[in-house]
């Protein structure tokens, strides 16, 4: 027995076969190239079904094993938590500047910092004097006590700290005391203001210092070192200071603590020396190291707010602390090892850890002595930590969210009036195969070399499962409805009769959420492509998962419904003495068939197909009917028709009477399609989906970029508490401007110089006033330029030789001193010296370029090296980071000072401030840039570098990239309908709904305040994806029914309303979990979204759609010629198509009327 047989006409034409014989008879009209291309497909997918429902066991054992291979590929899983590697932008120029630097500097040169910010309780003022106390209270603790064990000793942050340390001299009071064992670490806070600042740097006991020749004897530490005194010592000592040395820490402003003001005036130690200024006017021009000129720091990165400025209070001060970076690190270790192990990178990255683990930990222990104020803190490794903690996501918050599905999928299946025909089993395997296709495909990505991220774990479980159902439940509701209507039809035809029939619909949904996915990877954000990819992989490998096993599995269960084995407990089989659906007592005879007492009355055979009538089609009996109704998908097929089926005989009957929730939705679609063709309703339904898209409109006008960073730390931790304090009160950003190997730079140096002045121009880089010649005050960039200090210290050099008495000139050239100013006079450029050229006439190491003064260019590479490794101070604090490295030279141990090599790279530091918002970040990066770009003009070629140009360039692209990836799913989906359907005007309805819904899902970021970053962009181009589950089913419904188009929207509706709210309803039930996730980034940019996608795909799809169908959907594939009887007779022709549909949509709706019109 098939499906073919028995048939009525209006029926068979659903299939692309018989359409096409009713066309080549003249019975219908259709395309027949259509309904060929249909006919193919159709009958591929019968046929896998077929095959799949004839071995089931095997089909299901097959696909098992290939996911438990694919699952392996997670021994090759790596978890990606750089946040450099997961949030800066790819593919583009960032990423080639990245890796150029990267190049040039190596991945561990860089020195790292470690941020405290203290913030002032409620009614305190955080630079009051009690405050500051309990703010160099912290400090001093973590200089002295914040220790780590490794390797047999103690490590503490003297060790580890960044320090300036100048190069070996012939003096050993400097060497030996002040820049060894007195040597400071580099601090950045408020504390440097004041003299109690010396506090920090002190060694435990003061250490004595002497000067050959010289009665200076002295026990000193940095609250009693006067510079001044000890280099003026130095300079007379038998055994002088290098003058190239005293010249660099003079122009650094060598000055220690004395001369700075004390917090505390009535201290008795507070020294003769120190000034007299009041806390405010202390903070005004910023703090100062030791070194008073080399080391400034603007007020505006160590006090919160400007109302203190005003003799107002601040709330919040900060702290700094540089570390080494890891090669440093590495070198104090292999100094400090001897013989006892070899150390490696590995070794100083864990020390380091290890510290700043220990850094964080005592800190926010010691909080507890504090009265005045609460500590944040902020290591570099605490994003790394955070990304760590949550990246396993929460296994409680996924088996929740996991049994809410099985729960949900068995109460769909659920008959509570049959246990052999109740399906739960069903449900909860159909949950338990997406989450086998999950585990596959991210086994498989992590085979392909892509890697883990917290999206991966927090969100991706819950979203695949949310889509990976959907198809489960189209499928699973086409199988039920065949599977009733088909009382001794073998199972494997079931099977392929409902492959056929949802084969198209699953495909078109899956193969376009894919491409959404997949063409969501164009987002040049690491972390989003990488989960993109692989929730597009989730999807292809859910729909051959589904496709494949799941038909097995319904195929299994349908044989445990013939055996009668009860439903989650198939151990057990029902007994043999049952009921019917009418309550009648049934039989079951040796063969299993059912057998009712004659006293059963038989349910009347339905009319023949050549019945007689007067003027009218043969009304359906109620069993045709019946058939019809109980129909799910877009291939309605009935039982036979003319052959007497007995009710009671039925192994299904049981199933009809099933109480469950599709039957509830069936009734729903009755009462809800009739309303949907009255056209007052239709006209309520199209203003407000206009109305809607207005609105989406309109909110996608107020959608501003960007990403708050207290929402990508979870809530609740420490992390996030410091991110908070920082976006109230700081707002500054380290800032380097970086120059390759493109420039010239001994020939380029007034043209840096201007360069390097035009960033003052920025409204977001710190700078600072500096009085001109003439009198006036101009702005200049906060942190010198390198080669400003360079010149600086020449020029020094130069007004000292031009100074030189005519003795002290004699003696030059007779070599009887040698001076600094003579070596440098005499270098030729190449390494070489020339002594005629140190005494030449008129000579000097400062030239003039259109008044603007510069290093003599074919000197400049000498005078860099002698630069370097006598202005030390300078040189450190103005990071110029040069690569090559520069040459390293003795001063005052010979006359041929080696060239620096030509710079593949240096920079200029810069810090940014007031980058509050995603405006201030993203101009601060349009005209820095511009900056860049015009000044190749001049042969000038740099890039920005750092956090804010890190992870807010993304922004400047980011609404192309959204474009190209919505247009091209868009376009995905036109084609993918267009040649599936071969429907180019469904193409067209979809394109335009989804476009409809992308705008609305936009337009809800704008409405709810959430700023559009890489993370809700790709929520958006998902959307376009994820909408297709609720448009293309509709779509392919009303292509393939015929009739009027209130007829084919009623029928397209009654065989896809419930399976689509099912897939809503437990998208929903997956995207719910997310609302729980400790990530507030993962709440607001994807459950929000999901959410505002559900809601607008819903109410497009099932109510804007239908309405829009009816109203100027495709044509139908095929259309019923009726031909009218001759005058006078009495014989019917057939059971008319049109009149037939009448009778059976009445009997549905009670509606319609005076409609044409079938489904097929």
């Amino acid at each position: 027995m098939t499906f073919d047989e028995g048939k009525p006409d209006d029926i068979r034409l659903a299939e692309a076969d018989y359409a096409l014989a009713q066309i080549d008879k003249g019975k219908a009209t259709g395309n027949r190239h259509v309904l060929r291309f249909r006919r193919g497909v159709e009958t591929r997918f019968s046929s896998l079904g077929e095959g799949i429902g004839r071995y089931p066991i095997i089909a299901l054992v097959l696909v098992l094993a290939v996911c438990a291979l694919c699952v392996l590929g997670f021994l090759r899983a790596r978890f990606e938590t750089d946040e450099l590697e997961l949030w800066a932008e790819k593919g583009g120029r960032l990423e080639d500047e990245l890796a150029y630097t990267a190049a040039q500097l190596g991945a561990h040169s860089s020195s790292s910092s470690e941020i405290l910010i203290q913030e002032a309780k409620e009614g305190e003022n955080a630079i009051s004097r009690e405050a500051l106390d309990e703010h160099l209270a912290v400090i001093d603790f973590v200089a002295k006590s914040v220790n780590v064990t490794k390797w047999g000793r103690q490590w503490n942050y003297r060790d580890l700290c960044f320090a300036v340390k100048p190069p070996p001299t012939t003096v050993s009071s400097l060497d030996d005391v002040i820049f060894d064992e007195m040597n400071p670490c580099v601090v950045l806070s408020v504390m440097d203001c004041f003299w109690e600042g010396s506090f920090i740097h002190n060694p435990a006991s003061p250490l004595n210092i002497s000067v050959d020749g010289s009665d200076y004897r002295r026990s000193v530490n940095w609250s009693s070192l006067n510079p001044h005194e000890l280099i003026d010592e130095l300079s007379k000592a038998d055994n002088p200071l290098d003058e190239g040395i005293r010249t660099g820490l003079e122009s650094a402003g060598f000055d220690g603590y004395v001369f700075k003001p004390c917090l505390h005036p009535e201290n008795p130690k507070c020294p003769s020396t120190a000034s007299r200024v009041d806390i405010t006017g202390a903070l005004l021009e910023g703090c100062k190291g030791y070194a008073s000129a080399a080391m400034i720091w603007p007020s505006q990165i160590l006090v919160a707010g400007t109302d203190w400025k005003t003799g107002g209070p601040s709330k919040a001060v900060q702290a700094i602390f540089r570390l080494h970076s890891i090669e440093e690190i590495l070198k104090l270790l292999t100094r400090k090892s001897g013989n006892d192990w070899e150390p490696t990178t590995d070794d100083a990255i864990e020390l380091l850890k290890e510290w700043r683990k220990e850094f964080s930990k005592r800190v926010y222990e010691f909080e507890e002595n504090l009265q005045r104020t609460v500590v944040h803190v902020w290591t570099t490794d605490s994003a790394t930590d955070v990304i760590e903690q949550f990246s396993t996501g929460s296994p409680a918050l996924l088996a929740l969210g996991y049994v809410l599905m099985i729960v949900y999928a068995g109460f769909v299946f659920l008959n509570i009036k049959s246990f052999v025909h109740s399906r739960v089993n069903v449900g909860v395997v159909g949950v338990i195969l997406v989450v086998i296709s999950t585990l596959a495909a991210l086994g498989f990505s992590s085979l392909c070399g892509i890697a883990l991220n917290p999206t991966s774990t927090q969100v991706l479980p819950f979203l695949v499962l949310g889509l990976g159902v959907d198809d489960m439940f189209v499928m699973a509701h086409a199988f039920f409805a065949t599977y009733r209507d088909r009382a001794n039809v073998p199972v494997h035809q079931i099977t392929g009769e409902c492959l056929k029939r949802v084969g198209q619909s699953i495909t078109l949904t899956s193969v376009t959420n894919g491409a959404g996915f997949l063409l969501a990877a164009i987002v040049p954000i690491p972390a989003m492509r990488a989960f993109a990819i692989q929730v597009g992989i989730c999807v292809i490998f859910n729909y051959f998962v589904l496709l494949l096993a799941f038909p097995a599995y319904l195929s299994i269960d349908a044989y445990r419904s013939r055996l009668r084995l009860c439903d989650m407990f198939c151990c057990f089989r029902i007994s043999q003495q049952n009921k019917n659906f009418n309550g009648v007592a049934v039989a079951t005879t040796t063969n299993g068939a059912s057998r009712v007492p004659s006293s059963s009355p038989s349910p009347p055979p339905p009319p023949p197909s050549n019945a007689k009538t007067s003027g009218q089609a043969t009304r359906p009996t109620k069993r045709s009917t019946e058939d019809l109704i109980e129909r799910s998908d877009g291939v309605p097929v009935t039982t036979l028709i003319g052959a007497r089926v007995d009710e009671e005989r039925s192994p299904h009957s049981e199933a009809k009477a099933s109480c469950s929730w599709e039957n509830f939705g069936d009734s729903f679609v009755n009462f809800y399609s009739p309303l949907l063709q009255n056209l007052v309703v239709k006209f309520i339904v199209l203003a407000l989906g206009l109305a809607l898209l207005g609105v989406g409109i309109w909110g996608a006008t107020n959608v501003e970029n960007g990403l708050d960073l207290v929402e990508v730390v979870p809530s609740g931790t420490r992390q996030h508490g410091f991110v908070e304090a920082s976006l109230r009160h700081f707002t500054f950003y380290d800032m380097y401007i970086a120059l390759d190997n493109r420039n010239d730079i001994p020939s380029k140096q007034k043209e840096l110089l201007e360069f390097h002045q035009k960033f003052a121009s920025v409204p977001y880089i710190l700078t600072k006033d500096v009085p001109t010649a003439d009198g006036k005050v101009v702005k200049q960039v906060s942190e010198d330029f390198w080669l400003q200090k360079m010149i600086v210290f020449y020029d020094l050099f130069m007004k000292q030789y031009v100074n030189a008495s005519a003795e002290e000139k004699s003696l030059l050239e007779s070599f009887t001193v040698l001076l600094m100013d003579f070596y440098l006079l005499g270098q030729v450029g190449d390494g070489s010296y020339d002594v005629a050229l140190a005494i030449q006439p008129n000579r000097s190491v400062i030239s003039q370029v259109d008044g603007v003064k510069v290093i003599p260019e074919e000197r400049y590479d000498v005078y860099l090296t002698a630069w370097v490794n006598m202005d030390i101070l300078n040189y450190e604090t103005a990071q110029p980071n040069f690569r090559p490295l520069i040459p390293t030279w003795l001063p005052a141990t010979t006359v041929n000072i080696p060239p620096a090599p030509a710079a593949t790279y240096a920079q200029m530091p810069m810090y940014a401030d007031g980058l509050a918002t995603s405006f201030d970040f993203i101009e601060l990066i349009k005209q820095t840039r511009a900056i860049c770009e015009a000044a190749e003009a001049d042969g000038i070629y740099a890039y920005p570098r750092g956090s804010p140009f890190t992870f807010y360039e993304q922004y400047i692209g980011l609404q192309n990239s959204l474009l190209l990836a919505v247009g091209l799913i868009l376009l995905a989906c036109f084609l993918a309908t267009s040649l599936l359907l071969l429907s180019a005007w469904t193409g067209v309805v979809m394109v335009v709904m989804l476009t409809t819904i992308a705008v609305e899902v936009y337009g809800f970021l704008g409405l709810a305040g959430i700023q559009f970053s890489a993370i809700p962009c790709v929520t958006v181009i998902v959307s376009v994806g994820a909408a297709v589950e609720f448009t293309a089913p509709l779509c392919l419904m009303f292509l393939k029914s015929t009739g009027s188009g209130n007829q084919r929207m009623h029928c397209a509706l009654f065989y896809r309303f419930v399976p689509i709210f099912n897939g809503a309803f437990s998208s929903f039930l997956g995207f719910i979990m997310l609302a729980f996730s400790q990530f507030d980034f993962i709440v607001k940019y994807f459950f929000v979204v999901f959410i505002a996608l559900l809601i607008t795909g819903v109410f497009n799809g099932l109510i804007v759609l239908p309405v829009v169908l009816s109203l100027v959907g495709p044509p139908p594939q095929v259309k019923v010629i009726d031909k009218p009887t001759a005058k006078g007779s009495t014989d019917s022709p057939g059971p008319s198509l049109s009149m037939h549909s009448l009778s059976v949509h009445s009997q549905l709706s009670g509606r319609l009327a005076t409609h044409e019109g079938t489904p097929v």
